[in-house]
């Protein structure tokens, strides 16, 4: 597992692995976890994302799925959703 602080930071240090996922927060530092999703950057990686938010409302449940992400929890969230979407991320 690795952490980032930022999507900068992410697209700089990521390198790409078998069975990797991006556990992505829609509240990020300079932008959300939305637009970051939507950046030509981010677009050209195929790598699912689970996008975790404390403002879990339909517009941007929505927004997210239509952004391609494969899974959404929201804040609070207990280790053991977290891992049932990983896990069902590695059996695909």
């Amino acid at each position: 597992m690795e952490a980032f602080g930022s999507g900068g930071e992410f697209l700089q240090g990521y390198r790409p692995r078998a069975r990797s996922c991006l556990l992505l927060d829609q509240n990020l530092e300079t932008t959300t976890g939305l637009e970051f999703l939507r950046s030509a950057e981010f677009r050209r990686l195929n790598l699912p994302v689970l996008l975790i938010t404390a403002a879990g409302n339909k517009r941007v449940r929505d927004a997210a799925y239509e952004a391609g992400v494969v899974g959404f929890l929201e804040k609070p969230w207990k280790p053991s959703e977290l891992l049932a979407m990983v896990y069902a991320i590695s059996a695909q």
